[in-house]
């Protein structure tokens, strides 16, 4: 065997020795693995896997209308689309015709100073945006209890609605059960027209067939002392209550109340306000 051989069989050996003398991990440490052993430079090889980042899903936006109110608020605001929406408004305009502007409340809403309900406070502060160009006498504001609460997640509401109607109001109105039938101013002389009834037959035939209830509630405007427009109310319930009993309803299905000025249902600082108040409401009940 030739010297040359002889030395490189030595080099060999000397190196096996100092592997397995220093082990894997110190080979690691010296930056050897990729040399001397695959299955280190396997280990070594550093964890490349990326988490992908939290995608945040996008925040709805907040519905808003031309004009509207924070909820709990009283202020109207107005918002993009407000001058169109003013525009649609005055474009409604006819002779002989008055805005009615209906506020809209919760049940557990305080009562703001100056209104019988913050339904009332809404309507007038969408009145005040449009009396430079709708004389305030034209318009009659309103309200309107809504049900239960609004979402946690509402901060606006639409709070009113508005629509052009005719000077006088109508005679009859009936919505979700209950028959609005409006007066004359001081009327009291328990006479009903035929318009009215007739409507007074609907509502005995049906009663009296069905053995509901039915709830007769006087009101009045606030012309007047308080106690004398509850009276008037009182007056107004018992006239329809006499003309269901004539009517062959048993005394027993009919219930009777007054709520005299106390419940408005429009404000009374015009006419048509006044006479939307002086009013007897007929609701059939279970």
């Amino acid at each position: 065997m030739s010297e040359s051989i002889k030395w490189l069989l030595w080099i060999l050996g000397l190196i096996a020795l100092l592997w397995l003398s220093l082990g894997a991990e110190s080979c690691r440490e010296r930056g050897w693995e990729n040399v001397l052993c695959d299955d280190c430079a396997t280990a070594a090889a550093p964890d490349v896997s990326v988490t992908p980042p939290a995608v945040t899903p996008p925040v709805a936006e907040e519905k808003r209308y031309p004009v509207d109110f924070a909820v709990g608020g009283l202020a109207a605001l107005t918002n993009p689309g407000y001058d169109e929406y003013r525009t649609r408004i005055l474009e409604g305009n006819r002779d002989g015709q008055v805005l009615e502007i209906t506020g809209d409340y919760y049940p557990d809403e305080p009562t703001p100073e100056g209104y019988t309900n913050a339904g009332l406070a809404r309507a007038a502060a969408v009145r005040d945006l449009l009396t430079p160009d709708i004389p305030a006498e034209q318009i009659i504001i309103k309200s309107n209890l809504l049900s239960g609460q609004p979402a946690a997640d509402d901060k606006y509401l639409q709070g009113h609605s508005y629509r052009w109607i005719s000077e006088q109001p109508q005679e009859i109105e009936t919505i979700d059960g209950c028959t609005t039938i409006r007066f004359a101013f001081n009327s009291a002389d328990g006479k009903v027209s035929d318009e009215v009834s007739a409507e007074l037959d609907k509502i005995a035939d049906r009663v009296r067939k069905t053995g509901e209830k039915v709830t007769v509630t006087g009101h009045s405007d606030d012309i007047g002392e308080p106690a004398a427009n509850l009276k008037l109310g009182r007056r107004r319930a018992m006239d329809i209550r006499r003309e269901l009993i004539n009517r062959k309803v048993l005394r027993e299905q009919i219930i009777t109340d007054s709520k005299g000025e106390s419940d408005p249902v429009a404000a009374n600082d015009t006419e048509r306000g006044r006479a939307e108040n002086r009013r007897t409401e007929v609701c059939i009940t279970e």
